[in-house]
């Protein structure tokens, strides 16, 4: 037997012993530890725990037209911020057979994308606008997981509760908002066919490139904090944010930033607390500098955002030798220092220009 049909042989045979797992699970309550993630098994519970049948003919079907309207409207936002990354993602799925599509967090169809010539019939019904892919209508799913675990998740094939649904694989990521409820989900689904790729990664890196949009799309009056390891490193989700209110409380993190500072996504901390720099010499800063944060992390930050209007804030009076642009170069010379004075190294070490280096040691001799 060819390598190729053994690889066939060693899926069919996955996918029917997961087949066998379900039924034994539904009928007799034996859990396939193992074999199939937590998160699925829990799945599974919930549709048994509905008196739903795995042999049920479960279809998608659209939401009523005022259900639908009302959905799309609130979800205006998501959409909005959503369209870059989107219009991207079809395009790069174009010839992978896969369907994708945005949920809001019922787990309803707000945006489909394109039907290419190589997606199936079911997979184009499930990623219609309207369509309720939430675990009550559709059983097991990677969004309906998702809904239920907040985290990304794949689903595939026999790990579907309902038989009618084993020719189909998805994986979904969440989208969340500034307070980390959930926005909405991505999803990517295919039909009687492998990813062929890692679709799950696939789909929280699109995710989190809309997460980041929809962040910056922040109310009026908030200031807006980026940083991230490197200036190499930039990419869409690859940069840690937050949302400071203008007396310096930050109210969210999104999840690179999160990482990074080893802090929850709504910490309610001030500036200095997180950061290890008062919000007022934060502020003053109009360019993008490198800070060293209380956990040891050297990072490049910089803060955007429009003051609220109002009457004037009253603001503390910061000595020259506590400036940001200060403590951006007193890093830059005791990397160099670190270094022996090797200027490549230091500028590899802390991800910066040589430039950079250099207008440091010119600011520093010229005081």
């Amino acid at each position: 037997m060819s390598s190729g049909s053994d690889g066939l042989s060693t899926i069919f045979g996955a996918e029917l012993r997961k087949i066998r797992a379900r039924e034994r699970f539904v009928l007799d309550g034996q859990r396939p530890s193992g074999l199939v993630s937590e998160s699925i098994i829990q799945s599974w519970e919930r549709c048994l725990s509905r008196g739903r049948s795995t042999h049920e003919c479960v279809v998608p079907t659209l939401l009523p037209k005022h259900a639908m309207k009302h959905s799309l409207r609130r979800s205006q936002k998501i959409v909005d911020a959503a369209d870059p990354a989107l219009r991207k993602l079809d395009a790069a799925l174009t010839h992978t057979g896969c369907v994708m599509s945005l949920l809001d967090p019922a787990g309803v169809v707000i945006h489909a994308g394109s039907e290419h010539p190589a997606s199936g019939e079911l997979v184009r019904q499930w990623c219609r606008v309207g369509v309720d892919l939430s675990e009550e209508a559709m059983g097991t799913s990677a969004p309906a997981i998702v809904m239920q675990s907040g985290g990304a998740a794949q689903v595939d094939c026999a790990e579907h509760y309902f038989a009618g649904h084993a020719s189909i694989r998805c994986a979904a990521a969440p989208v969340l908002d500034w307070h980390g409820g959930l926005a909405g989900i991505l999803n990517i689904a295919v039909e009687s066919r492998a990813f062929g790729f890692d679709a799950k990664e696939i789909v929280m890196t699109y995710a989190a490139s809309i997460e980041n949009r929809l962040l910056r799309m922040q109310p009026a009056g908030y200031r807006l904090i980026e940083f991230h390891l490197a200036t190499d490193m930039i990419g869409p989700g690859s940069a840690g944010l937050a949302g400071v209110r203008q007396d310096g409380r930050v109210v969210w993190i999104n999840g690179v930033g999160a990482r990074l500072l080893g802090v929850s996504r709504a910490p309610n901390c001030d500036v200095e607390t997180i950061f290890g720099i008062a919000f007022d010499v934060l502020r003053m800063s109009d360019e993008t500098v490198l800070h060293r944060l209380p956990n040891g992390l050297t990072v490049c930050m910089s803060i955007s955002g429009s003051p609220a209007h109002g009457p004037a804030q009253m603001h503390i009076a910061v000595s020259r030798d506590d400036r940001l642009a200060d403590q951006h170069n007193r890093l830059i010379l005791e990397t160099l220092a670190a270094n022996d004075g090797n200027i490549a190294r230091a500028a590899r070490r802390l991800g910066v220009s040589r430039g950079t280096i250099y207008r440091a040691m010119g600011t520093s001799g010229s005081r």
